[in-house]
Order: structure tokens, then C-alpha cells, then sequence
């Protein structure tokens, strides 16, 4: 159904899905009083809204919330999104599979591969060398996937900017410096108070503000609180012409270290360590705690690592936080998407692309021709087992890597989350 028909069924349905005409004062201008321009990362736009145009209102600028205001946008709805300061976190984002599939759909793919750099080689798929340290990288691709390339490494940065630009391209509003402190809803629409004082009516709210998520507590409230698994990782990106052994390592100390090429004299490094409860890890943390995984190896790859990691390197260290709703994401007009519905472990390297295929399931459901609240049962439902199968992966993954498990053992759970992976969405 092309956007236009599908609007003028919506007109017509109105009774089924209570989409109300915009207020007054929203017309008049859709960007929050108070927003700061995006600066260096792009400009914010207005936009008129018509009378029988959906309006949404995407609570967070990240990866989900962005790729979701362009699947809306390529639907025809029309999209603000705020965030209380955008500040792309991460140092580089690994895309495979069929989230490059998703990618491709929200219109940014080519732009994604000449911003990075492609390769025919998959993170979690590999088996071991013949000293059982060393897990070589496969090429597995679906059938289905063979116009995209296997996988695509790009910084977190460049793909925040890359799917802001498409967003307004497409007409959505972003605007930075605002947050949201309260929502109420009624049959007809939601009304939301901002923090710069406004008071604003919207037809629907995406809730894509990450583990901590304000509009998770507003629909749950304490319900769904981030919990504390005990490990954090460290991500160092740093420049070094010397050779590199790209892959998985794995050692009998139970530790795992991702290294991945990301130009040609740049490479990203990632592991994970343990974090006692409560405690803050540190970049001086992290830095120890690679050093002694270094030391594990007895590699040329991980000499010359050594000799490129000192105090004052470079690196992101982060402690997790999981989340899993395990019941549907939606309360009325408000659905949760990405990491504020599921915050899962790094060990699959797919967080970020559940919280793109989310954005790209949900536009797709809404298009549908049926009530809102069914399309946002069939959302949860088509999304549920894949979510909570990668979650459960990794977490079986991190359990048994801190038992010192075997590498062979931690192969054939990663390779049975292949998979799920290549699962369509």
C-alpha cells in the first residue's frame, strides 16, 4: 500500500484508530521552543503538518531512534525526535547479516560502505586454529544476502550523522537539548511535557532512550530497572601499520578479544572484564585489565598491541546494564524500541543492529491496515523471540566464559546463534 492510500484509509478508519488532527499550537511550529541546533552533526528544519498526517514524537537520538524516524518517515508519518544532548557514544558499530538488509531499506546503505569498510568475513563465525587460541573467521552468508556484503564495519559517529542527515532529508524534526518529563495519554492522543516547559499533543511516542530510559519508567515504573551483570567492557581504537591478526582470540584464562580491522592502519579492539557489583570501571580499569589479557597470548599480534596501549591510550569503558521487557512493548499509544525495550551483552555484537530491525519492523506493522493497538501486539510478537534468543546467547556466552570455559564449547553456542542471526526479521 503506498503511503498516500494508506493515510486516506486512515482518514476514513479513524473510529478504529482515533488518529486526532494536530492541535493548534503544534502547527504552528513542530519543533520544541528552546531546541538547539544540531550544530556540526546537521541543522534542525520545521515542517507542516497535515490534517490527516500521523505524528510521532521519537523520544532519543541514537541509533534507534533514528533509524525509526526515517522507517516512519519512508511510511509517510511524521516525526520529531528530541534528545537531551546528542553525543554519539561507541567508537565502531560491526553490521552483518540482515541488519544490513535493514540498513539498506532505510535508504543509507552505500553511504554506510563508503563511510567504512566492508569485508567478507563474520564476527561470530569462526573456528579455532590448531593451538585452540585463534578463532579464524568464516564466510557464512545467506543466499538471500548475497547483493550486501557479508559485514561492515563503520564508527558510531559517522552513522549517527549518516542517519540524521537521511531523517531530515526525509522531513524529520531533531532537536537537541530536550528532553521528556512526563506523558498522558488519552484515546485520541498522547500529551507530553518537555523539559523546557512545553506541553505538546502527538498521535504516537516512540520510546528509543536507551537502557535508562525515561519513557520506560513513565509506561512500567520500576518494573523493568537496568540490572548490574557484573562486567564491563573496553573499546580502544587506535592507529598502527604493523601487522595485525584480525579475529576472536581466546585463551584458557577465560577471557575473549575481538579484533577487528577497521581501515587500513586502523583497528578496533574489544573485551569484556569482570566489574565488581556496584562499581564504576574506570579507563585505568580497563587498560589493566586488557594488558593482562595481552599477556595471555604468545603472539606477534598481541606484542605489537602491547606496545601501542599505554596510560594515556585512547579507549571507552563502559559497564553494562541489562534490560529485557518480556512482555509486550507498548502501553496505548506509546511503544518502546531498541535498547530502552531489550539491553542485551556485547558478545554477539548485534545490540545495535535489534534496535535498527525494531525501528524497521514497527513502521512496517504500522503500515498495515488494522487498529494501532493490534499493530503493536504483531511488532512485539514478530520481534520477542529474536530479541530474547540473542539475549540468552550472549548471557550464556559471558556465564560460561567467566567459568573458563572451552573454546570449542563457546564456538558451538556462537555458531547456533548464527542461526537465529540469519533468521529474517
Amino acid at each position: 500500500m503506498t503511503g498516500a492510500r494508506f493515510w486516506c484509509f486512515l482518514h476514513k478508519m479513524k473510529t478504529v484508530i482515533t488518529v486526532s488532527a494536530p492541535r493548534e499550537e503544534t502547527r504552528r511550529q513542530d519543533r520544541p521552543h528552546g531546541g538547539r541546533n544540531r550544530g556540526p552533526l546537521g541543522r534542525a528544519h520545521r515542517i507542516h503538518i497535515g490534517e490527516d498526517d500521523m505524528k510521532v514524537l521519537v523520544v532519543g537520538a541514537g541509533i534507534a531512534g533514528l533509524s525509526a524516524a526515517i522507517a516512519l518517515q519512508q511510511k509517510g508519518m511524521r516525526c520529531t525526535v528530541i534528545d537531551r544532548g546528542i553525543a554519539p557514544l561507541g567508537a565502531n558499530i560491526g553490521l552483518h547479516s540482515q541488519v544490513l538488509r535493514a540498513i539498506d531499506s532505510l535508504g543509507i546503505l552505500d553511504a554506510a560502505i563508503a563511510a567504512g569498510v566492508t569485508s567478507d568475513i563474520l564476527p561470530f563465525a569462526a573456528t579455532l586454529d590448531e593451538a585452540g587460541t585463534f578463532w579464524k573467521y568464516q564466510t557464512r552468508h545467506p543466499a538471500e544476502l548475497s547483493h550486501l556484503p557479508p559485514s561492515l564495519s563503520i564508527s558510531r559517529p559517522k552513522l549517527t550523522r549518516l542517519m540524521m542527515d537521511r531523517a531530515e532529508a526525509l522531513g524529520a524534526v531533531i532537536a537537541d537539548g530536550i528532553s521528556l518529563t512526563a506523558l498522558e495519554q488519552t484515546d485520541e492522543d498522547v500529551t507530553v511535557e518537555l523539559s523546557n516547559g512545553e506541553a505538546r499533543h502527538y498521535d504516537f511516542v516512540v520510546g528509543a532512550d536507551g537502557v535508562n530510559s525515561a519513557v520506560r519508567t513513565q509506561l512500567f515504573g520500576e518494573t523493568y530497572m537496568p540490572q548490574d551483570p557484573e562486567l564491563a567492557i573496553i573499546r580502544w581504537m587506535f592507529h598502527c601499520r604493523e601487522a595485525i591478526t584480525p579475529g576472536l582470540w581466546h585463551s584458557s584464562k577465560g577471557d575473549g578479544i575481538t579484533v577487528v580491522p577497521t581501515s587500513d592502519n586502523t583497528t578496533y579492539i574489544a573485551s569484556t572484564f569482570d566489574s565488581p557489583p556496584g562499581h564504576l570501571a574506570s579507563d585505568a580499569d580497563g587498560i589493566a585489565a586488557l594488558r593482562d589479557s595481552f599477556s595471555h597470548y604468545d603472539t606477534e599480534t598481541f606484542r605489537v598491541l602491547e606496545r601501542h596501549l599505554d596510560d594515556d591510550a585512547s579507549v571507552i569503558v563502559r559497564n553494562f546494564k541489562t534490560v529485557m521487557v518480556d512482555r509486550p512493548w507498548h502501553v496505548g499509544r506509546v511503544v518502546l524500541i531498541g535498547d530502552a525495550a531489550h539491553t542485551v551483552l556485547s558478545h554477539l555484537a548485534y545490540g545495535g543492529a535489534l534496535a535498527v530491525e525494531d525501528a524497521v519492523v514497527l513502521a512496517d506493522e504500522l503500515s498495515q491496515n488494522r487498529p494501532l493497538d493490534a499493530s503493536l501486539s504483531a511488532f512485539f510478537d514478530r520481534r520477542w523471540p529474536r530479541v530474547k534468543a540473542v539475549g540468552d546467547f550472549c548471557q550464556q556466552i559471558a556465564t560460561r566464559q567467566k567459568q573458563w570455559a572451552p573454546a570449542q564449547e563457546l564456538i558451538a553456542i556462537r555458531h547456533a546463534a548464527v542461526d537465529v542471526v540469519y533468521q529474517g526479521y
